[in-house]
């Protein structure tokens, strides 16, 4: 007995290093759970289905537009669903990338040799940096969202590691690469990946992770595979070579950043659900960037070893700067960039604190622990009421819709609709028409020259699912035929002669 015990506990103190894992899992756990997926996730399945059915990638049958914002994301989702459901798949993928990111923040912060076992010792400080990771439910909730925004950080990440592991043909690999799942990314990429090259001719000391051949020519096959595998599918299934999620979306107005309303939205999704007011909000919201940004400097230029946390706090609060003041995307998935760059930061003052020897409470520390405390509630609350309204809009409305749509309309009737994926998921059989036009050339092509339209005189359809708060889906209404109503949403039926 005394040496089952003797073993056990020389095996809890080698490993105990590991525990820090603990809340970064049971956080991963908690948002394959509580997460619902987002709209343009459900587009992405419903071209994974068709593929593995058809062999062919497209939302409609005979579509020859790829309508995906992530080709590359596309493509490994549809390989990993080829063994399980695609429902499972895409939160397989989300877990392994949180888990990724939370590991890949700590030991960042912790130690600059990304795989120097010692770290591990210094348990307790592992955990507290994890459990600060941990409750940052925005990029929690982003992660398992269904989309593809995860990518970009860890490509942040792996260029961190490319650079100091002194693999140029791997960071040009990356960076080839991230432009396969977002293109944008090279806005970050660009300028982080120049600094960290510039630094390593400075210091070459930092260049002290060693990265085995086999794994740098690994990952180069891996990347030059998914490229090829990528423009096979975009040269033989697309009429286009750019993927049309970033034409139509390009061709959306966008809202100004001095646009009161759009700072309001941003605000409002930021700090809920206290509602502060908008210049309070907004000197918050940049402030907290610029911050971050003046922080990275001043680890760059402060000794080799901050080179990685630096690198990585300038790339994300540079492209957490282009998303918000750009409007780049229709949805605020910026808010995981500037998520992720908050928990960089505040686990790196925490370890400026837990390293001093008097463990004095400072005003710094206690506006990271009130941050913290924000960021928690808040998550909380902005990530169950965005649920709540997926849900009714998804199961209560949209799916309502779609079910009504399939029960009055011929199958392969052409319907136009707002939010694709969720009636999409419902309609499997029906040819809808995205309002945006993501996989409709005619819709964008009379954006793109300034026609304002509305959109089903652009497209030819049978059927139009509108809310009620649009006058000119009243007025189409009383045009034709109305087949119900769920909700603020009416289906119309559009009739023709022979009808």
């Amino acid at each position: 007995m005394p040496e089952t015990f003797s073993n056990l506990s020389s095996f809890v103190i080698r490993y105990r290093g590991y525990s820090y894992l603990v809340p970064i899992f049971i956080t991963a756990i908690f948002g394959w759970l509580w997460v619902d997926i987002a709209d343009d996730g459900l587009i992405t399945h419903r071209y994974v289905n068709n593929m593995l059915s058809s062999g062919v990638p497209h939302y409609n049958t005979g579509d020859t537009v790829i309508g995906l914002s992530s080709p590359a994301y596309f493509l490994l989702l549809t390989c990993i669903s080829a063994i399980v459901p695609v429902e499972l798949a895409y939160k397989a993928i989300a877990f392994a990338a949180y888990c990724f990111l939370g590991v890949a923040s700590v030991q960042i912060i912790v130690s600059s040799k990304f795989n120097d076992r010692t770290i591990h010792d210094d348990w307790f400080k592992l955990i507290v940096f994890a459990l600060v990771f941990a409750s940052n439910l925005h990029l929690l909730y982003w992660t398992f969202s269904g989309l593809e925004t995860f990518f970009i950080p860890i490509f942040f990440v792996l260029v961190v590691m490319a650079i100091r592991s002194d693999q140029k043909a791997v960071l040009i690999g990356l960076m080839i690469t991230s432009m396969l799942f977002r293109p944008e990314s090279l806005v970050a990429l660009i300028p982080a990946a120049g600094l960290g090259l510039y630094l390593r001719t400075k210091t070459p000391e930092i260049a002290s992770l060693y990265m085995p051949r086999r794994y740098a020519l690994g990952s180069l096959a891996t990347m030059l595979a998914l490229a090829i595998s990528v423009a096979l599918m975009m040269v033989l299934y697309s009429s286009r070579i750019i993927p049309m999620s970033i034409l139509a979306k390009a061709a959306q107005n966008r809202p100004d950043i001095l646009d009161v309303r759009y700072l309001q939205n941003i605000l409002a999704q930021m700090v809920a659900p206290y509602d502060p007011p908008l210049n309070f909000g907004l000197l918050f919201a940049f402030l907290l960037i610029v911050a971050a940004f003046v922080l990275s400097i001043f680890l760059l230029v402060r000794n080799k070893n901050s080179v990685p946390l630096g690198m990585l706090i300038f790339s994300t609060s540079i492209f957490s700067v282009y998303l918000v003041v750009s409007g780049a995307s229709v949805y605020p998935w910026h808010y995981f960039f500037i998520s992720f760059t908050i928990s960089i930061v505040a686990m790196y003052l925490i370890s400026t604190a837990i390293n001093r020897k008097s463990m004095t409470v400072q005003p710094a520390y206690v506006a990271v622990a009130l941050l913290i405390g924000l960021g928690i509630i808040s998550t909380l609350n902005y990530g169950n009421k965005r649920n709540e309204r997926i849900q009714e809009y998804n199961v209560g409305q949209m799916v309502a819709a779609a079910t009504l749509v399939n029960e009055t309309f011929d199958p392969k009737s052409s319907i136009v609709v707002g939010s694709s994926g969720y009636f999409g998921h419902t309609a499997k059989e029906m040819n809808v028409i995205d309002g945006i036009g993501l996989w409709t050339p005619e819709i964008v092509d009379a954006r793109a020259n300034g026609d304002d339209s509305p959109v089903i005189e652009l497209v030819k359809w049978d059927g139009w699912v509108c809310g009620t708060d649009n006058p000119y889906c009243l007025e189409t209404a009383k045009k034709y035929q109305t087949v119900g109503l769920v909700g603020p949403l009416i289906v119309i039926k559009k009739i023709t002669d022979g009808e």
